[in-house]
């Protein structure tokens, strides 16, 4: 993964990409918790806020925010039923630098309503009681998205998860964090082979091989001291993120290519731990298709579970990465359709439903296939005979699906 400062210069298609689906998410979200008659207001948390946007111009994820904050307030404002609802936007920053600049680009939507968006100089658990303590019970949307596995504290989950709607949506840097179990379990050099290795092959001149053993000698003191400073501080982000130390007996002994997986279905426990019933992964790719981070949703209904994966299918559509690294992502995420089919014949045997009020709905919250594969599960259903076809081949109009 990048660093911080090159991050910011310009955005890469993966972040464009991630924002896309945030952005058609938290829209999604905000109008339809807004227009229920128990809720006046949401809250949006931006963890890791940034400096607002990138080097030539692109809006990072609090822009977004605070502009669809504003969206949202002026549409609400229209009918009376839902004037005054508003979506507000805390934006948490650590570094100095990007926390000025992120007031800064703030500012223009302060204008609006001071209380729209809230820059808070810091991190989210130097703050998360009083972000939790400023929205009581009203519904709150948390986007942590660090840099690597810095920041991110599980004791914060549940408090943010503590309403019955809210979520968490997180960059886990799963292999980064693989990475950092590298560093965890590795040894120092063998400094007593490495001599071993030189002197059984003398040079001809005596001071060249005492050279190379002082510099073996060196250079296993300087990877030894370099370890001793880093495995504590890798060790700690990994239990941190994961809120245990059951990382440590889960990874022993796995295969480096299997860590990432490993560390994921960890963390998944770690959001089922802190109160999630629904958790959509979404794993990213870079522009040369290498895998780079996952993208965690998780919630507590349904109805936020088909949500995001409608706004994953949606932000796969706007082009921000070559077309054959969109196909892989998409392939990342297909279920085998044959699979599918057995799911909803356990659910629907001895009866028949209508395909596009019933069994539809039902395959988006009850498994894990995305928008952009229900037609595959369709024409699966058609194939298996579940779907009546007409002389033309095609299903029959309406689409009604036989179980019995």
């Amino acid at each position: 993964m990048t660093s911080s400062a090159n991050h910011f210069e310009r955005f890469h298609g993966h972040t464009l990409l991630k924002h896309e689906i945030l952005k058609a998410y938290l829209s999604s979200w905000a109008y339809k918790l807004l227009q229920d008659l128990t809720t006046t207001r949401v809250y949006f948390i931006d963890a890791f806020a940034g400096p607002g946007k990138d080097g030539v111009g692109n809006p990072g994820s609090p822009l977004i925010a605070a502009k669809i904050a504003c969206q949202v307030r002026e549409h609400l404002a229209q009918k009376s039923r839902t004037a005054g609802r508003t979506m507000l936007l805390v934006a948490i920053e650590d570094t100095p630098k990007h926390f000025a600049n992120l007031k800064a680009q703030l500012a223009a939507f302060k204008k609006v309503d001071v209380e729209l968006c809230v820059p808070l100089k810091g991190t989210l658990s130097t703050h998360i009681d009083y972000v939790v303590g400023r929205a009581r019970t009203f519904p709150i949307l948390a986007f942590l998205d660090p840099f690597g596995l810095k920041g991110l504290d599980a004791t914060t989950y549940p408090k943010l998860l503590h309403g019955e709607r809210s979520e968490l949506f997180v960059l886990l840097g799963d292999v980064g964090a693989a990475r950092l179990h590298g560093v965890v379990t590795a040894d120092a050099p063998n400094v007593q082979e490495q001599i071993a290795g030189i002197t059984s092959t003398p040079f001809l001149f005596p001071e060249i091989t005492e050279h190379k053993i002082q510099d073996a000698i060196r250079k296993a003191n300087e990877h030894a001291k370099a370890l001793d400073v880093t495995k504590p501080a890798c060790r700690e982000y990994l239990t941190a993120s994961l809120g245990n130390t059951e990382w440590e007996s889960e990874l022993a002994g796995v295969d480096p290519s299997e860590r990432p997986v490993r560390f994921l279905r960890l963390f998944i426990k770690s959001m089922l731990r802190a109160g999630a019933r629904y958790v959509v992964t979404i794993p990213m790719r870079d522009e040369d298709g290498a895998p780079i981070y996952t993208l965690v949703h998780a919630s507590k209904s349904s109805s936020g579970y088909v949500a995001m994966k409608e706004a994953v299918s949606t932000g796969l559509n706007k082009g921000t990465l070559p077309a054959p690294v969109v196909d892989r992502m998409r392939e990342d995420l297909l279920v085998p359709p044959e699979h599918v089919v057995k799911q909803i014949d356990q659910q629907f045997r001895g009866r028949s439903a209508g395909w596009t009020d019933i069994v539809r709905p039902w395959v988006l919250a009850n498994t894990a296939v995305f928008h952009f594969q229900v037609m595959q599960v369709r024409e699966a259903l058609a194939r298996s005979g579940r779907i009546p076809l007409g002389k033309s081949g095609k299903p029959r109009m309406p689409i009604t699906c036989d179980f019995r």
